[in-house]
């Protein structure tokens, strides 16, 4: 915190961003590591306790959101878990898609809240802890697949923000959940705004990041 606050902090903080290293030394699967809070937060503890990394992230792959709003998702033992195919093409089918809870029994986004809470209680006081949410340009790539959403920007402008306002609420609300579950930083992945041009990402990605930012 003192880095980031811009303050001289007493060593070089270490953060090494793990998902399959602390899945493996728990001797755990991924698939488990990815859907068991608890799995999770043990396996953050262990890495914690045996490597005395500075951080714990509940990161473990893009498609919570996704896979609450009915994407059709694959648990692979090995891999991240993915989406099976873009469940969205069109505005009709965009229209249909409801607002997910993320405290709905059952759901990947109530997963990862829990396993905030579970990391707070047992190392919060020791460990930075990273909530974890993708930015609005990612998810809408996850939902319609990179190439649909690209081609979007360019035949369907109004839709393509249509889209991006309404997942900026829905992330802006995930993240809110996991800051109240402990985590007092947010971490976010928006890989996919880096195919964009300067111009594009001005318009598409750095609008509704600056809210998801701003709000959280």
């Amino acid at each position: 915190m003192a880095v980031i606050h811009g303050h001289q902090p007493d060593r070089v903080p270490v953060f090494p961003l793990m998902m399959f290293f602390p899945a493996d030394r728990a001797g755990i699967s991924y698939r488990q590591y990815a859907t068991d809070a608890v799995a999770l937060a043990e396996a953050q503890i262990n890495l914690f306790e045996n490597y005395g990394v500075d951080a714990l992230t509940v990161s473990t792959d893009p498609f919570r959101v996704s896979a609450d709003i009915g994407a059709q998702m694959e648990y692979p033992e090995d891999r991240i878990p993915s989406i099976l195919h873009p469940f969205l093409k069109s505005r009709e089918d965009f229209k249909s898609v409801k607002r997910p809870d993320p405290y709905k029994k059952g759901s990947r986004m109530l997963d990862r809240i829990r396993a905030v809470e579970l990391l707070a209680k047992a190392v919060g006081e020791k460990a930075l802890l990273f909530g974890w949410v993708e930015m609005p340009f990612a998810e809408a790539c996850n939902w319609f697949g990179i190439t649909n959403f690209m081609m979007m920007l360019y035949d369907d402008p109004d839709l393509a923000h249509e889209v991006l306002d309404f997942i900026t609420e829905i992330e802006i609300e995930f993240a809110i959940a996991q800051i109240d579950a402990g985590a007092p930083i947010i971490g976010c992945g928006d890989a996919a705004a880096s195919l964009l041009s300067a111009e594009f990402f001005r318009t598409f990605a750095l609008p509704y990041e600056r809210r998801v930012t701003e709000s959280a």
